[in-house]
């Protein structure tokens, strides 16, 4: 439930949106750098507030209950940290939108959702400086705030639907209407308005008529309340001026194709994509091109409605990237076809370099296999026999040999060290090959290789889990994981001298979460850019954690030492 409501710019806007959420039983936090903005902010909030109580909107309790609170801060850090939603109201610039997302993305709770006031910026754009971007969507709010009812809510390419709907509920309590909008230059607002205004300019500019004119014509004509020369001295001229830069360079360029990737008989699309129009554009290109000149070569088409670039691992085609155009078009720059050819060719790099990473787990996992096996099944036994055989050598040493107790001493010492031998090769091969893994699944490997931690090392090693039947019968994703674990434990003990450690498992139906964390000194020394042993390993574990679609994350603990954190959807089949 959303109550806690962070707002950052106390300017025109954000002291608006700060007023009405206030008005509707909101804790706010209004932030800015400057108290003197805060102070003056305040100020406009109340006089807002004494219109709204003399028009009878609002009761004089009501203006007191939303003095009271509101809250200001100067910090971001201090004004976000209980937020629920937070919204930007600075400044219409691309590069100040992106720095405050960046800082809300590590200072809001996780579970906040990150919205911008912005007119013109995409929020797609705005959402990539986060590593949340399914919880980043646009709050369009129209000036003045506490009068004016539309909220244009603007999806990004990534944004969540429940955060959709969760944004549109909220919008509602605020008795406003929202509109939801997708990311498209200036959203429906400005890309409406502002060529409006900018064709009254002209029309100033080239003498067409005068100011009053202009906008007489088309509040009396038009029925527009306010005139666009009018306007856009309301919204001022500066901010007109910021979202034109970024909209008509955006409105001379539209995206207005679909990009198709086919490899392996998987498909992914940019966008949803009308089948038929895909299968009638592949049969014109079909019926006029010729396919077999080189490897990137493009569809010369009389429809020139595709782009086309082939895709070929080690020589062998696995797909093809395809973009789709909505109509024909009149002409196409040669730029495009070398662009679609630069990105085929980046796929292929990325694929190879996917496959050899593949090849390089695999193959150290077999060796680990062969290594272990052979430790268990043959220097293991041999050590043990030599040990048994010392062990009957001290024996008859001892009753057939008198004054030779120095011999007797020296076959029972060397009984005793082979069977320590024994068991740490034992150790070893359990650790190279993971025998409970394969007989009884991940919970029960990772519990016995938390026991065998503790053991060997003499340190607390402790593990915990919760619902993890979903992974019990992927066998990739249970060894990946569980060598993950294997590996961040070992560098937390050997670089780290942790004295306490622990793994934990958990997930939900969609997400899973494996956390190695130890109270180790860190990795500080460790640099995983060059082929050290230590670095080695965390690639190797980056390495895994790709094939299974997950990110890998070390992070420093605030208590002290070190967390690996491994964060992945779950699926069906990842093998």
């Amino acid at each position: 439930m959303i109550k806690n409501i962070a707002v950052i710019g106390a300017g025109t806007m954000g002291n608006g949106i700060a007023h009405v959420f206030a008005q509707y039983n909101f804790n706010v936090t209004l932030i800015d750098i400057s108290e003197a903005a805060l102070g003056k902010a305040i100020q406009t909030i109340s006089q807002n507030a004494d219109r709204q109580v003399n028009k009878g909107i609002i009761t004089q309790a009501t203006k007191d209950r939303i003095l009271l609170t509101l809250h200001t801060s100067t910090s971001i850090e201090t004004g976000v940290a209980k937020a629920d939603l937070v919204i930007e109201a600075a400044t219409e610039n691309k590069a100040i939108k992106l720095k405050i997302f960046s800082q809300l993305d590590e200072l809001a709770p996780p579970a906040a959702i990150l919205a911008s006031n912005t007119s013109s910026i995409s929020i797609t754009a705005i959402a990539a400086a986060t590593k949340r971007p399914e919880k980043v969507i646009g709050m369009h709010f129209m000036n003045p705030v506490p009068v004016m009812k539309l909220v244009e809510v603007i999806n990004g390419y990534a944004t969540a639907p429940e955060v959709t709907t969760e944004v549109v509920a909220i919008s509602r309590e605020l008795q406003k209407v929202p509109c939801i909008v997708n990311d498209y230059p200036g959203f429906i607002a400005n890309r409406i308005l502002m060529p409006m205004i900018n064709e009254a300019i002209y029309s100033l500019y080239e003498g067409v008529a005068g100011v009053e004119e202009i906008d007489t014509v088309m509040k009396l004509g038009m029925a527009h309340p306010m005139g666009p020369l009018q306007l856009a001295d309301f919204i001022g001229l500066d901010v007109c001026l910021s979202i034109f830069k970024y909209l008509i360079p955006a409105m001379q360029f539209p995206e207005i194709a679909t990009a198709v990737i086919e490899i392996n008989d998987k498909q992914f699309t940019s966008k949803d994509l009308d089948q038929n129009l895909v299968s009638k554009l592949q049969s014109a290109n079909n019926a006029d091109a010729d396919f077999t000149h080189f490897k990137h070569d493009f569809q010369l088409q009389a429809n020139k409605s595709v782009l086309h670039s082939q895709i070929s691992v080690n020589g062998i085609e696995c797909g093809h990237l395809s973009i789709f155009y909505s109509e024909n078009r009149p002409f196409r720059l040669p730029e495009e076809q070398k662009l679609v050819n630069a990105i085929a060719s980046d796929l292929e790099s990325w694929l190879e370099l996917r496959r050899l990473e593949q090849a390089l787990v695999s193959v150290a996992e077999e060796q680990a296999h062969t290594i272990g096996q052979e430790l268990h099944d043959n220097v293991g036994q041999q050590i043990a026999a030599i040990g048994y055989q010392a062990r009957v050598l001290e024996k008859k040493i001892s009753t057939t040999t008198k004054g030779n107790e120095n011999l007797a001493t020296l076959a029972a010492s060397i009984a005793t060290q082979t069977q320590t031998a024994v068991i740490h090769i034992k150790q070893l091969a359990q650790g190279l090959l993971p025998f409970e893994l394969e007989a009884n699944g991940l919970i029960q490997a990772l519990q016995t290789l938390a026991t065998r931690i503790s053991t060997t090392y003499n340190i607390n090693c402790r593990f915990s889990y919760n619902n993890i039947n979903i992974i019990n019968n992927n066998n990739s994703m249970a060894l990946n994981l569980y060598r993950i674990a294997q590996e961040a434990a070992n560098n937390g003990i050997r670089h780290g001298k942790a004295q306490n450690l622990t793994i934990s498992l958990v997930s939900d139906e969609k997400m899973l979460c494996l956390s190695i964390s130890d109270d180790g000194c860190g990795f500080t020394g460790i640099d995983i850019n060059h082929p050290s042993t230590s670095g080695m390993g965390i690639k190797i574990m980056q390495y895994r954690a790709k094939q299974l679609g997950a990110k890998l994350e070390i992070l420093a603990r605030k208590e002290g030492g070190t967390e690996v954190r491994l964060k992945t959807q779950i699926t069906k089949n990842v093998d």
